[in-house]
């Protein structure tokens, strides 16, 4: 993460964006919820042997994944 921050949880680094980013207006509070968003669903992947995806959410979470890069880019150069 910039500005010389390290998070060490997943959750560290949510928040963090949230301060640093989002409350001083660098950062949409839309973008910052598809991150969270697309964290519920990397932690359902990553604990929940019994969760599957079907083509179309596994697209539209690619979508919300590419347009959360998009957004951040600017902000790392």
């Amino acid at each position: 993460m910039l500005k010389g921050l390290e998070p060490k949880t997943h959750r560290g680094a949510t928040q963090l964006l949230h301060l640093h980013y989002v409350e001083p207006g660098t950062l949409s509070t839309a973008t910052a919820a598809a991150l969270g968003q697309l964290e519920t669903y990397r932690e359902l992947s990553d604990y929940n042997a019994k969760a599957s995806f079907d083509q179309a959410r596994a697209e539209a979470e690619l979508e919300q994944a590419e347009t959360f890069i998009a957004a951040c880019r600017p902000l790392v150069g």
